[in-house]
């Protein structure tokens, strides 16, 4: 699957965030937001040294980190990743 077909348009506005037209992926970011793509993600999961990558495609839109219960039992939350669009 190409990332590129993934992308969102220079006319979607993504939370508010305007996307140029020279719109890019570093290698390490496109690795990160394949992984999101296949479902959602915790964010633990993702290696150490790619995780730098998180903040740069929250901050272009095409990721969000939400909370959520992950047992029944106890009051345990983790943050998990998904793809916005």
């Amino acid at each position: 699957m190409k990332i590129e077909l993934l992308l969102p348009s220079v006319d979607d506005n993504v939370h508010g965030v305007i996307l140029s037209e020279d719109f890019e992926l570093t290698p390490t970011e496109k690795r990160v937001y394949e992984l999101v793509c296949q479902g959602d993600v915790m964010c633990k999961q993702i290696p150490p040294l790619i995780s730098g990558a998180v903040p740069g495609l929250v901050r272009k839109g095409l990721v969000e980190i939400y909370v959520k219960d992950v047992s029944s039992v106890r009051s345990k939350k983790m943050k998990f990743l998904r793809k916005v669009i």
